[in-house]
């Protein structure tokens, strides 16, 4: 019988191990499964930004369409509209008249980085860029400086990083800077259409 009671407690102890091991192996899963999830979530997530941002290019892409079509034309007026009141014009070579077109009147997005202003463009309402959660989750702060191509209506046609912190906070502050409408940069009279930068502060 003691012979017999030892081998039911060495059982029972090796139960108790086998147990142990097997809540152990238990809770490693839930942690892999948890990470996983974590990891699918975070795919999603940037499934769904690059979808956003094909979008939303693909938009950009219409709409520098249609202002350099709209541009093109008025160019054309323009330089009619010269060669009429200078007769003499005519006489330009090839090269010279392109170059009247190019530099006297372009304003091509290219030319407009150096574009010299004399009002800088203002938001017309304030610029508040959503917090994203991931971001307040990992306690990431810090200043995304965002460039932005602004036409002569006060309409955001492009945004550039200049300066990035996170993914989450570049996204945000382009978002943000995308749907604020603005004043236009003024040169004397004219309104023109100029790169700015502009500085996003996250603080959390």
């Amino acid at each position: 019988l003691e012979i017999e009671r030892k081998n039911i407690n060495r059982t029972i102890s090796l139960l108790r191990n086998d147990r142990d091991r097997i809540v152990s192996q238990n809770n490693s899963l839930k942690i892999e499964v948890s990470s996983l999830q974590e990891t699918v979530d975070n795919l999603n997530y940037d499934k769904d930004y690059l979808e956003e941002e094909i979008e939303y290019l693909e938009k950009e892409n219409k709409i520098l369409q249609e202002v350099l079509s709209e541009e093109n034309i008025r160019k054309k007026i323009e330089y009619d509209n010269y060669l009429k009141e200078n007769p003499h014009s005519l006489d330009m070579s090839s090269n010279q008249k392109e170059e009247y077109i190019d530099l006297d009147n372009s304003e091509s997005e290219e030319n407009n980085i150096f574009v010299a202003f004399d009002k800088v463009p203002e938001p017309l309402t304030p610029i508040r860029p959503e917090y994203p959660w991931r971001a307040q989750d990992a306690r990431i702060e810090g200043m995304v400086i965002v460039q932005a191509y602004i036409n002569q209506s006060g309409t955001v046609l492009r945004t550039k990083i200049l300066k990035s912190v996170n993914p989450d906070l570049d996204k945000a502050a382009r978002d943000a800077i995308r749907k604020t409408r603005f004043s236009p940069a003024m040169q004397g009279p004219n309104k023109v259409s100029v790169w700015i930068s502009i500085p996003i502060n996250f603080k959390l």
